[in-house]
């Protein structure tokens, strides 16, 4: 159908606008994790034609052709920062659909969280033996967490190693006040 578009000096077809979905596998990831995401354009003449592009934030994916109206694109970790994000799916008809179809928008929301990290402790003493007299002095290292872990903190005097009464299941009970702690010497 053609129609005379004011101000355009000539005609023009006049596309519909179709219907962008856009469906991630889930809707919510770490930062640490891939997504795919399938985006399905649909129309009332026929099934659209063309390409999609994928948007968040700063990440954008290179046009993804349509194949039988639908696209699957993966966003690679670490290109969603954390917090809510709003993925934004556009439609670009291509030759074939341009005279039936126009540019569309589609979007889903979705949530992104810091990966949860469980730490490795490893707790080294100054000596394997000690007598009841003895203070114990103590390494402690953490290693594995996001970002960096605090460096080895020495425990001399102010941690007390108690053994255990004989009514007590047989346990030993580390005490220590964190306003005494200090750094390790670095070598």
């Amino acid at each position: 159908m053609q129609r005379w578009k004011p101000g355009g000096g000539g005609t023009s077809q006049n596309p519909t606008s179709p219907t962008v979905a856009v469906t991630p596998a889930s809707s919510s990831i770490t930062t640490a994790q891939n997504l795919s995401v399938t985006i399905v354009v649909s129309g009332t003449s026929g099934t659209p034609t063309g390409s999609v592009v994928l948007s968040s934030g700063t990440y954008a994916s290179s046009a993804t052709t349509l194949s039988s109206g639908s696209a699957t694109i993966t966003i690679p970790s670490g290109s969603l920062a954390a917090g809510s994000a709003t993925l934004t799916a556009r439609y670009t008809p291509d030759s074939a659909s341009s005279t039936t179809y126009s540019s569309a928008l589609g979007t889903a929301s979705m949530t992104v969280t810091q990966p949860v990290t469980t730490p490795t402790v490893s707790v080294t003493p100054a000596s394997n033996t000690i007598t009841i007299a003895q203070n114990l002095g103590v390494t402690i290292a953490v290693s594995g967490t996001s970002g960096t872990p605090p460096d080895r903190w020495f425990f001399p005097a102010e941690v007390m190693l108690h053994p255990p009464r004989p009514s007590v299941p047989a346990r030993q009970l580390l005490r220590f006040r964190p306003d005494r702690f200090r750094r390790a010497p670095t070598h």
